[in-house]
């Protein structure tokens, strides 16, 4: 497979070069880049399953194949046409959309009248094409001893095991990921006769081995997760009226109100899918608290994805004592070429330093990474829970777990507050702040400064609908423009003193100009700090050739797309919304 060029989906070779034009403009780096990527997701496939890989596979072989008819059809006949490069018709194989996130802009299509040399062009088709046959012959020989029993796919037998297992506990329901709709559909056909209750949930279908057949996954859920989905998170106040009953029953009895008032209801509960396997359509924004096990059949190099599994059943109110999770690593193999454990491992490092998601890695950022044994000792201990086990992730305050890399934790923490209390903190103004002294115990040497949240654009009095397109939180010291970076450090050191005494000086509390005006210089040491770290950002973006970022810019307003970083970053354009003292 190293052989492969892939040279169909790379016609921009072939044409002249046009010289001036930037990394996102030059088609043929696009292309290159996109290549690259393929190689890369085809291995990523191959480690999910083999019929993932297959699939994939042909799809590259006939387009390759249309592409050399494309040519013998315009040596016959003259008539011209595209040979685009296509690669984007990857993206519907993979659930991440990985392919699209990393396309630059709209794709530039190439006539086959524009090619220099069009036989070059077909001979590396053709190239190609026999590399991908004998692949595919390959795998195809593969695929007809597995259906004979000639060859066992022992991943599969290694799921079929932990599956087994499962089925023998009183909680019986298991949620599979995996990141391939091929890899889900592969596993649903060949588990659905050996267990009862199977389910699958891909971003287009749900169905299940019991007959079920729907068009959006949320109808199967129920099945899944009747605890949750029907019991929690439904009303049955007049039922409970006709029972005579005040408040909510248990789940018991509520099974047998179900069963008297409702028999659709109650079927659910007699036909249970216990074993649902799903791709990442699933790992956001359900709650799955019936099911104590997660599976990762394959692993997502970005460990937010993994979180995001595993948050769908580590949710408040879950039924169960304990939940676990099972890893499928990729065998040696695949690993030397995929260097997968690497990359969630640098990834992890990346988030901590810089409290978001970053696609490549620069030198500076590999030497920090390398040379911070706390970076280190953080991700050992993550990938050492991933690889063992999901337990004590929350056994105190201080442990690194999985919900670390998100703010998750935090979010959970601010609802359950705006819960008791919603109204006082929607009357609160802008500017209001505390304050209290840094715990020496934390810190060797505390930095005395502020933290504060400015919001932009600056409020329009004559809105009162004005809504924040950019929030930036920070630490700040006369000394450090940026004592801690990322959100999450910030919110985990107010985490660490939240129960602290209230304690500002008095400078502030009595209006006292010249310590007022100590602080508004403390917002514009971060905010040129801030313009000087994007600007270098963006420049290190170019120079690199790095590949746009769509989510980061989309991120920016359409205001903020139009100016500098030196421009922008001012006082001025920023409401302070709200701040914190910090002394020793």
């Amino acid at each position: 497979m190293e052989k492969l060029e892939l040279s169909a989906y790379r016609p921009a070779d072939y044409i002249p070069q046009e010289e001036g034009k930037t990394v996102l403009e030059d088609e043929r780096q696009r292309q290159k880049f996109l290549v690259k990527m393929m190689f890369i997701l085809l291995i990523k496939r191959l480690e999910s399953s083999w019929m993932s890989f297959s699939k994939t596979l042909t799809k590259i072989l006939d387009h390759h194949t249309n592409a050399l008819k494309k040519i013998e059809q315009f040596e016959h006949s003259g008539k011209d046409t595209e040979a685009g490069s296509n690669a984007e018709e990857m993206e519907g194989q993979d659930e991440d959309n990985e392919i699209e996130e990393l396309t630059l802009g709209k794709k530039n299509p190439v006539k086959l009248s524009d090619i220099e040399d069009i036989e070059l062009f077909k001979s590396h088709i053709n190239d190609d094409i026999l590399l991908l046959k004998a692949l595919k012959k390959n795998i195809d020989q593969f695929e007809k001893s597995f259906s004979n029993d000639e060859i066992r796919d022992e991943k599969l037998d290694a799921l079929r095991e932990v599956i087994s297992q499962k089925q023998k506990q009183a909680n019986k329901k298991l949620v599979i990921f995996t990141t391939y709709t091929d890899t889900a559909t592969y596993l649903f056909d060949q588990l659905k006769d050996e267990f009862d209750g199977v389910g699958l949930v891909t971003g287009s279908h749900a169905r299940s081995n019991t007959g079920l057949s729907f068009g959006r996954f949320e109808p199967l859920l129920d099945y899944f997760a009747p605890y949750t989905k029907l019991y929690k998170e439904r009303h049955w106040d007049e039922l409970y009226s006709k029972e005579g009953i005040d408040g909510v029953p248990d789940y018991r009895n509520w099974k047998q109100i179900m069963k008297a008032y409702r028999p659709d209801i109650y079927q659910k509960l007699e036909e249970p899918v216990n074993i649902l396997i799903a791709t990442d359509c699933l790992s956001e924004g359900q709650n799955l608290q019936d099911c104590d096990c997660v599976v990762n059949y394959d692993i997502h190099w970005n460990p937010v994805r993994l979180v995001q599994r595993f948050g769908r059943i580590d949710r408040i109110g879950s039924p169960n004592d304990t939940i676990m999770g099972v890893n499928f690593w990729p065998a040696d193999n695949y690993e030397s070429l995929l260097d997968l454990k690497g990359r969630v491992e640098k990834r992890m490092a990346l988030m901590i330093l810089g409290g978001a998601e970053i696609v490549e890695t620069s030198e500076k950022v590999e030497q920090v990474v390398k040379d911070n044994p706390l970076i280190d000792q953080q991700t050992e201990k993550m990938l050492k829970q991933l690889e063992t086990s999901w337990d004590d992730l929350e056994d105190e305050e201080t442990t690194f777990g999985l919900d670390d890399l998100s703010l998750e934790q935090f979010r959970q923490e601010l609802l359950s507050v705006l819960l008791q209390n919603r109204e006082k903190y929607d009357e609160m103004p802008n500017g209001i702040f505390s304050g209290f002294k840094i715990r020496p115990d934390l810190f060797d040497d505390p930095k005395e400064g502020m933290i504060g949240l400015l919001g932009y654009p600056k409020r329009n009095p004559n809105k009162p609908d004005h809504l924040y397109s950019e929030l930036h939180l920070f630490y700040t010291s006369p000394n450090e423009a940026m004592v801690l970076i990322n959100r999450q450090d910030i919110l985990s050191f107010l985490r660490q003193h939240k129960n602290n005494e209230r304690i500002v000086p008095s400078g502030v509390e009595n209006g006292d100009e010249e310590t007022l005006k100590y602080y508004s210089e403390l917002i514009d040491i971060f905010l040129k700090a801030h313009a000087k770290k994007d600007t270098e950002d963006n420049l290190e973006d170019i120079f690199k050739g790095r590949i746009f970022d769509k989510a980061k810019a989309e991120s920016k307003s359409e205001k903020r797309k139009e100016e500098f970083a030196e421009d922008h970053f001012i006082a001025e354009k920023f409401d302070l919304i709200c701040w914190l003292t910090l002394t020793k």
